[in-house]
């Protein structure tokens, strides 16, 4: 069949029907032909591609948008065209006959591997996919750079054996031409080196190659702070000798030796995201998923990241003692904490993990709801002071165990086994750990069981959020600190009762109060430099004081250490936003949503309140409907409806929540809320208050 549509998506996109070029309307237009491009022939369901591009918002007013840009697109491509695109109430199918995709066109040709394909492939490689087609929203985001990834790793491997063949052949300076356009791309890549290296002796110009060794061992010294490969020693050696054969500089790389290219850090995460990616199989141009997989893909509530995803589920307890609830509660949380602080892992967020607790749902229906690939689940069981941790690894795309283990040991060594435990899980997840991480990857920081289970017990009282429940959070945190006077994390705990009872107004000296919070959170971070707690708690306790630069700084601190940390994530939002650098703070907000699936109802209040700093009032109202739909006796999401709906003239309804304010809070009052926000800009502030006060809110 003739092409009618051709799509050119390498270096940049563009469309062009029947020859002629087209337009479309918007980005996330370009974004979802694309996507739809290279998945063609594949039922891809609404909800996948609503949160692909929408992940922002709620799920109905992402189905629109969705609806929306599929108009728009059977607009563009025009009447005869439009009816590839067909789609039911669940799900959209992009009919590929007639399509020309380059992308699609360069994986064939690099699949085939002889010489005139990969002289073809490397015309059509014009630069990275979808460039400057970037669209903030984070699932595309993420699908986008591991596409990326994959499609560089491809024409870098096509470019060298092109080199190599060219070079075979007798023709150098092509040879030269095509080593040298691989460097632009993979800069250490030695094998690459090497071939410019033999190219350049093979034409006779010596003196270059010996002078590009050179540079090669400056590069690797500068960058990675090695030497050259005894393969390119010997390389050197044989050019500075003016070895009379030509085979001397043919290309001679082994196997090994073309596996064996030392890259820094950041290159080798690059390519383990390849190697995920194909794991996952769904974000993968090729066709290699096996039937179970596109099951149980199509069922995600959410896309699947682009690297190894994990939920971690409540260790059960199968010992009658009470007590052991609490370290296999403390386990799982110690696990997930551990895990979420290596930047190769998406980590689902403990709120989320816990709330399927007791429920009878399998790994899988789990999986699908949190949209993760992996999940850990175990158990303890104690007898006497001899303690079994056992747990298991299970991929739940195919449905089968990937690993299951026991650890076995005294009471007392507890801490121990959960180190083995978190490392058997990064082996069979494939991670590399950064430097640093390696060595106790799961060190909690103390080995101290009565320390460790009197900050469970002080935990249990910090969710209450009562004023007696935050006492009795000190003091307990203040036993385990004197349990343990060498772990922080009592330090971070007490930081926080302090914050959090000046915020409240609970106490009668809040300066104090406020400065003897930064002293144990300053104490917290000296004691542990990559724990996060003393760094959040001493971020909210320069933000109460007003200096929000400080705040956000120490936040940003947090994120850098523990990327995957939900809470990290969202205080640096509220932080952001109450500040000033209100987008920056409404996304990261969203980080945080999509690392915590089922997060507590406050992240909502905050994401609603950013939004509204941002002037986004109708996404504003939708998201203060999710918080009051669940939990409708608090007072602070219907203060923002009122002045979101006063913002867009609906007086009727800022009236009518006017009304709930004062039916859950009658001694609200706009003065004392306003004392509450504590942004840096007094015109946020005003613009707020303004609103209320219009609305009828008593000052």
């Amino acid at each position: 069949m003739a092409t009618d549509l051709a799509l050119s998506m390498l270096g940049g996109f563009s469309a062009a029907r029947d020859g002629v070029p087209v337009s479309l309307p918007t980005r996330k237009a370009c974004a979802l032909l694309a996507y739809l491009a290279l998945h063609s022939g594949r039922e891809l369901r609404r909800e996948q591609l609503a949160a692909l591009l929408w992940g922002d918002r709620f799920d109905e007013q992402a189905r629109r948008s969705l609806r929306q840009e599929l108009y728009e697109i059977r607009n563009t491509l025009g009447e005869n065209l439009a009816s590839r695109l067909r789609t039911t109430r669940d799900v959209v199918v992009f009919d590929g006959d007639g399509l020309d995709v380059d992308v699609l066109r360069f994986e064939a040709l690099v699949r085939r591997n002889d010489a005139e394909s990969l002289e073809e492939a490397e015309t059509l490689y014009r630069g990275p996919l979808l460039e400057g087609l970037e669209i903030g929203e984070i699932g595309f985001e993420d699908w986008l750079e591991a596409e990326r990834s994959r499609l560089h790793e491809q024409v870098c491997a096509a470019l060298e054996r092109l080199a190599r063949h060219r070079l075979d052949t007798g023709d150098a300076e092509t040879s030269i031409k095509t080593a040298r356009q691989l460097l632009k791309l993979d800069p250490l890549r030695e094998e690459a080196h090497r071939l410019l290296m033999r190219g350049l002796a093979q034409a006779g110009r010596r003196s270059e190659a010996l002078r590009h060794y050179q540079e090669l061992e400056t590069l690797l010294e500068a960058d990675l702070e090695a030497e050259p490969e005894a393969e390119t020693n010997e390389l050197r050696d044989a050019i500075r000798l003016g070895a009379e054969s030509p085979a001397v500089y043919a290309s001679q790389a082994s196997p090994a030796a073309a596996g064996s290219k030392r890259k820094p850090w950041k290159w080798v995460a690059a390519a383990l995201v390849v190697i995920v990616a194909a794991v996952f199989g769904y974000l993968s141009l090729h066709t290699q998923q096996t039937p179970v997989e596109k099951a149980a893909i199509a069922k995600m509530a959410y896309p699947l990241p682009d690297k190894p995803s994990i939920a971690v589920l409540p260790f059960e307890n199968f010992s009658a003692d009470e007590q052991d609830g609490l370290i296999a509660r403390g386990l799982t949380e110690d696990i997930i904490t551990a895990l979420s602080r290596l930047p190769q892992l998406f980590v689902i967020s403990r709120t989320s993990s816990f709330a399927f607790k007791d429920k009878t749902l399998t790994a899988t229906q789990i999986a699908e709801e949190l949209g993760v690939r992996y999940i850990l689940e175990g158990s303890i069981q104690r007898s006497g002071e001899h303690i079994r941790i056992s747990a298991q690894l299970i991929d739940a795309l195919e449905g089968h165990h990937l690993w299951a283990d026991s650890f076995d040991g005294e009471a007392t060594d507890l801490f121990a086994l959960q180190d083995d435990l978190v490392r058997q899980i990064l082996v069979e997840l494939q991670v590399t750990l950064t430097d640093g991480d390696h060595a106790r990857v799961a060190s909690r920081g103390t080995t101290n069981l009565d320390a460790w289970l009197l900050r469970m017990q002080g935990m249990a009282e910090l969710y209450k959020f009562s004023r007696e429940g935050t006492v009795r959070t000190r003091e307990i945190f203040q036993q385990a600190h004197e349990a343990d006077p060498r772990w922080s994390r009592p330090l971070g705990g007490l930081a926080w009762t302090h914050w959090y009872e000046a915020r409240r107004g609970w106490t009668d000296d809040r300066e104090e109060w406020i400065r003897m919070g930064m002293e144990f959170a300053e104490r917290a971070i000296k004691l542990d430099p990559k724990d996060t707690l003393g760094y959040m708690q001493l971020g909210n306790l320069y933000q109460l004081a007003g200096d929000h630069d400080r705040a956000i700084e120490l936040r940003e601190k947090a994120v850098e250490i523990a990327p995957n940390d939900f809470q990290a994530n969202w205080g640096l939002g509220t932080a952001l936003y109450r500040a000033g650098r209100i987008q920056e703070g409404v996304e990261s907000i969203k980080r945080a949503q999509r690392l915590a699936p089922r997060h507590p109802v406050s992240l909502l209040w905050g994401l609603q309140e950013g939004q509204f700093l941002a002037g986004h009032f109708e996404d504003s109202i939708e998201t203060g409907k999710h918080a009051i739909a669940r939990k409708p006796d608090r007072d602070f999401p219907h203060i923002l409806l009122v002045a979101a709906y006063g913002a867009l003239g609906r007086d009727e309804d800022a009236q009518a929540e006017v009304a709930e304010v004062l039916k859950i809070n009658p001694a609200f009052k706009v003065s004392t809320f306003r004392r509450s926000r504590n942004y840096k800009n007094e015109a946020d502030l005003d613009s707020l208050s303004t609103l209320l006060l219009k609305a009828g809110l008593p000052n």
